[in-house]
């Protein structure tokens, strides 16, 4: 493993709203702690960045994340989809997983601890 790898942690964004992405980068920037910021737009483009297939296969440009912010709302499949299915990889499942969502509807909160959720955040700050 490279030493630049043992310092920089990987963090993916899967988030399909520019703004938000832009304020998850400057929160990150902000933090102190050297990353890698990777970002994944859609459902679909985040399993394909996990798995290291198609244009993620490259793990020098795209290594595998220490942490993965998820937003529930999104194109193609939705945070919680995403979520299950990184849980029902055996190699994925202590993977830390933080979900994002612009509302606290008690569906979605509920509905993320059922897949065996970490944390939950607000994407507004809430």
């Amino acid at each position: 493993m490279a030493v630049w790898r043992l310092l920089f942690k990987t963090i993916l964004v899967v988030e399909d709203n520019d703004d938000d992405i832009f304020m998850m980068k400057m929160a990150c920037q902000r933090s102190g702690i050297p990353h890698q910021f990777q970002v994944a737009k859609d459902g679909d483009s985040a399993v394909e960045y996990l798995s290291g297939a198609s244009k993620f296969k490259d793990r020098s440009v795209h290594p595998f994340p220490d942490v993965v912010f998820l937003d529930i709302k999104m194109p193609k499949r939705d945070g919680h989809e995403v979520l299950k299915w990184i849980r029902d990889q055996p190699t994925m499942e202590n993977l830390p997983v933080v979900m994002l969502a612009g509302s606290l509807l008690a569906t979605d909160v509920n509905r993320a601890f059922e897949l065996a959720l970490m944390p939950f955040g607000n994407s507004h700050g809430f």
